[in-house]
């Protein structure tokens, strides 16, 4: 039988090197707090389309047709402003990435 290659033990090395450094997950609320912090305009989108479509629904079982159909079309307004702040939101932070990497890249070089 053959030795298997080394490369599928290296993880016992790595884990050998990090040692006792423990890792702690995120909780979901805490990420929930993390990223709104970081784009606060996505949460409040979320709470518009859920405002708008719980009361569209609300008129609609209470039979008022005119502010049911105008909720409805305030939750499409809702939803692409929540869309817009989300593509906003990954755009800046790519941007700052993105300036955070030619810093470092400069502090390297220079």
């Amino acid at each position: 039988m053959a030795d298997p290659p080394q490369e599928q033990f290296d993880w016992i090395r790595i884990k050998q090197e990090i040692g006792s450094t423990e890792i702690q997950e995120e909780k979901a609320f805490d990420k929930f707090k993390r990223k709104a912090m970081e784009n606060p305009l996505v949460p409040f989108g979320t709470l518009l389309t859920t405002a708008a479509l719980s009361f569209g629904l609300y008129s609609m079982k209470t039979g008022q047709r005119r502010m049911s159909q105008m909720m409805m079309r305030a939750r499409i307004v809702a939803q692409a402003f929540t869309i817009t702040a989300l593509c906003g939101g990954m755009l800046m932070q790519a941007m700052k990435k993105a300036e955070e990497e030619k810093l470092a890249e400069k502090k390297i070089g220079g």
